[in-house]
């Protein structure tokens, strides 16, 4: 049971990222951009954003901030604590989505590309 809550969110978020590159391009060309440089840019750009701000850093500080309210309303003199050990948790969860990409992705990536050379 605790394999399966510590894997089955990184596989969702994995799942969900692999479509996110097609989602900011499709995003990109509807801005009007001249080139299609510039809209490979732009789409970058977007998926770099999304993934830091909303996937890192709005997710840890989000929880961090959940656990900190709770542990605030029943004991002030330990809302840091708390608030270390959940981002501590949050950056297993991250640590755990990275090992799946690692691990599982880009070997099948790079045979896939190796397929379509040979």
């Amino acid at each position: 049971e605790s394999l399966l809550t510590a894997v089955l969110p990184a596989l969702a978020l994995f799942f969900f990222m692999e479509n996110l590159p097609t989602f900011c391009v499709w995003l990109a060309s509807l801005s009007g951009l001249p080139s299609f440089s510039e809209t490979k840019k732009y789409a970058f750009k977007l998926l770099f954003a999304f993934q830091f701000i909303w996937s890192f850093l709005g997710v840890a500080i989000a929880n961090g901030l959940i656990v900190a309210m709770r542990a605030l309303m029943r004991d002030p003199s330990g809302t840091l604590n708390k608030m270390g050990s959940s981002i501590a948790a949050t950056s297993v969860f991250f640590m755990t989505y990275l090992t799946l990409q690692v691990c599982f992705w880009l070997p099948v990536k790079q045979l896939v590309e190796f397929s379509r050379f040979s």
